[in-house]
């Protein structure tokens, strides 16, 4: 089963996850990853049986989220839950009836995110100071 830490007492070394089956008394002994010390809002997984007074978790196994909510490329810092799309582009298409370019545009390739926000955001190798390939990379292990 899964939950969050709702409430824990270190003091005592109780609290309580809040699950679908509601909230679940826990206390520290039945955590098997021990070196990870309980926190409020901490993902954790765990079975439930019949304690002396009522339901208790135990078999906890407390999870670490080190994933990070936001991407810095550049001067930009984009949230990386708003992503909606991103990718290496070999060049810009040509100029239509629909998009003008009042100046040239930069040569070469670039790392292009759309966000569900409709921005979108356009990097050229030329123009910045990281490597829009490492950068690709990071999003890769961020979404997989």
């Amino acid at each position: 089963m899964n939950g969050t830490i709702k409430m824990y007492n270190s003091q005592k070394g109780y609290g309580f996850i809040s699950s679908i089956s509601g909230d679940i008394f826990f206390h520290v002994s039945s955590v098997t990853n021990r070196e990870i010390i309980p926190e409020v809002g901490m993902n954790a997984t765990f079975e439930i049986r019949e304690g002396q007074k009522g339901k208790e978790a135990f078999c906890i196994r407390l999870i670490i989220d080190n994933k990070p909510k936001f991407i810095i490329l550049g001067n930009d810092r984009i949230k990386l839950s708003n992503i909606t799309n991103y990718g290496i582009v070999d060049r810009l298409p040509p100029p239509s009836r629909y998009i003008i370019y009042l100046t040239p545009p930069p040569d070469g390739p670039y790392l292009n995110i759309n966000t569900y926000q409709g921005e979108n955001y356009r990097y050229f190798q030329s123009e910045v100071n990281f490597d829009i390939y490492e950068k690709l990379k990071e999003l890769d292990e961020y979404f997989t």
